[in-house]
């Protein structure tokens, strides 16, 4: 299932600029849900066989509907944030990102930053999940792949995977010949 979901292309400038200014994953989130409310519903899925998968603003929203639903058996997040605090300041273009999609910076509003950051609601999935980051990442620092391991790690019974791509940037060359897995 691909959803054009908002902030997606092919619907014109307004729907790309739906997400800015607070809305920032939340509108995504009801789409992609919606999304698969309509393939259950027309029989094309099991609902007892659903997964969520994605890299970079994907594995966000994949962790996104993991910590607001526990209808997905499954997740693969790829270089996806988890704390927006520190996304927004230690990330190469965080402040004009975070910024433009929350409507403010954390320091104007830290409250915001914390509600829109699934870090805080982490200790609740339910869903087993595979992380990928690589360890030369300035888009996503692979903090962020180790905040959300730890978490799960340490606050639940959730199975949880870790690879860790040394060598590798925000998008994997997979040039490097070792990985190293965080059980």
């Amino acid at each position: 299932l691909e959803v054009n979901y908002h902030g997606g292309s092919n619907f014109g400038l307004e729907w790309v600029e739906s997400i800015c200014c607070g809305h920032y994953p939340d509108l995504e989130r009801v789409d992609l849900e919606a999304g698969v409310d309509y393939v259950v519903g027309r029989g094309l899925a099991d609902p007892e066989k659903i997964g969520t998968m994605g890299w970079s603003n994907g594995a966000i929203l994949t962790t996104s509907l993991v910590t607001r639903s526990r209808r997905f058996k499954v997740a693969s997040a790829g270089a996806g944030d988890v704390e927006w605090i520190s996304d927004w300041g230690n990330v190469d273009f965080g402040a004009s990102f975070d910024n433009y999609y929350f409507g403010k910076a954390p320091y104007e509003d830290p409250e915001l930053y914390v509600r829109k950051s699934p870090y805080f609601r982490l200790k609740d999935v339910t869903t087993p999940t595979i992380l990928y980051t690589g360890t030369e990442d300035r888009n996503v620092p692979p903090s962020q792949s180790w905040s959300h391991f730890r978490v799960m790690q340490q606050a639940t019974q959730t199975p949880v995977r870790f690879i860790l791509f040394p060598g590798e940037p925000h998008g994997l060359l997979v040039t490097a010949p070792n990985v190293v897995l965080a059980v």
